[in-house]
């Protein structure tokens, strides 16, 4: 099944779509939930060629992805119709040149909680994200937790 229109293939042709998305967990999902959800999507994942992020923290995911259009396509559509997740929003959509995780099926990671973060002075670019009806203001966190996932990712390697 094909959900890509004609304009969408020309807009991506031989070029990535990269979508991040926001939406609330349903009140029943346990961590255990979302650990067996994990282990399918990084299963879907490799076999789709699709790479990303999923932050999850008080019930809110924010999820980045990239692949090819038709897959990312099929993916956030089965994500709109999966009883996990509520009010599905994406918030960029677009054709991109080269991937932002190109070695992470599906990295997973528990940002801090907005306490912790106003303790030690930083912004809270969760919040940003799931918050801000502003663009630039969403682009520039979804660019810092891509920067933040692959350092984290580095200094757990060491």
């Amino acid at each position: 099944m094909s959900l890509t229109n004609h304009a969408d293939s020309a807009r991506y042709a031989g070029r990535l779509k990269y979508l991040v998305y926001t939406s609330i967990a349903s009140p029943d999902l346990t961590e255990e939930g979302v650990q067996s959800m994990l282990a399918t999507a990084r299963e879907h994942n490799a076999s789709a060629e699709i790479t990303g992020l999923l932050l999850f923290r008080s019930g809110t995911f924010i999820q980045f992805i990239e692949g090819s259009a038709e897959e990312i396509d099929q993916l956030i559509f089965r994500i709109r119709r999966d009883d996990r997740h509520q009010d599905v929003r994406v918030i960029i959509e677009e054709p991109v040149d080269h991937r932002r995780f190109p070695d992470w099926r599906m990295g997973y990671r528990v940002p801090l909680e907005p306490n912790s973060l106003r303790q030690a002075n930083v912004r809270d670019s969760f919040r940003d994200i799931t918050s801000d009806s502003r663009r630039a203001v969403v682009e520039r966190a979804a660019r810092e937790f891509s920067l933040w996932f692959k350092v984290t990712e580095a200094s757990a390697s060491h």
